[in-house]
């Protein structure tokens, strides 16, 4: 038997989880589109489409839910120091359907890395790309080297939980990550926490806008 359309409207709004549908929404790569019999009160905001309670009290008649998928792109730069966990991240991002573009240095020779570092949080700030991992040998010239520029917010994470608050918290749109002092297990882990976690706004929102030195005073 077909479940009723409020229902399965339900359903679908409970199975994504209000992170896991921010980041979708921020990031374009998976688009929500709800089709009603009736205007939408003027009162409503685009965040109330994510509050699924109050969806469901606004919804009347059938609802079609269409999904249109975009590939996430992710910018990667890396020095000398990165490299072998480089290759193994652009694997696994592949494997997982990201679009990868590799500004880092492919060899183990000895490099600067503010010329691989630069390109990346270039290819964020423009929005060339949804976010940028960025690889050295303790992260802390790659992340330096990335928040230079006025639209980053780089992370230097060497745990689990670093990454998701930098992510639920601060918005980072680059992780940093020390090669030297992780694992590639734990390398690996950190992309994946970083790119499912979304932020949680409210406060940090506030918080995040105060961040660039050249921002617009209201």
């Amino acid at each position: 038997m077909r479940k009723p359309a409020r229902e399965s409207a339900f359903f679908l709004l409970k199975n994504v989880s209000l992170q896991q549908k921010f980041l979708y929404y921020e990031t374009g790569m998976i688009k929500i589109i709800i089709k009603r019999t009736k205007p939408v009160p003027a009162d409503v905001g685009r965040n109330d489409y994510f509050n699924h309670k109050r969806l469901l009290r606004l919804l009347s008649g059938t609802l079609t839910f269409k999904l249109k998928y975009k590939q996430m792109k992710i910018a990667i730069g890396n020095d000398h120091a990165g490299t072998g966990y480089k290759f193994a991240i652009i694997k696994l991002l592949k494997d997982l359907g990201y679009q990868v573009t590799n500004y880092g240095t492919d060899t183990a020779d000895s490099v600067d890395y503010p010329d691989y570092i630069h390109p990346v949080a270039d290819a964020v700030e423009n929005g060339e790309a949804d976010f940028g991992i960025i690889l050295c040998g303790s992260g802390n010239g790659a992340a330096i080297t990335a928040n230079k520029h006025q639209g980053i917010r780089a992370a230097l994470c060497w745990s689990k939980e670093l990454v998701e608050l930098a992510r639920l918290h601060n918005d980072a749109n680059i992780l940093s990550l020390p090669a030297r002092f992780i694992s590639e297990y734990q390398a690996l882990e950190y992309v994946q926490t970083f790119l499912n976690t979304g932020f949680e706004g409210g406060r940090h929102q506030r918080r995040v806008e105060k961040i660039p030195v050249n921002r617009i005073e209201n």
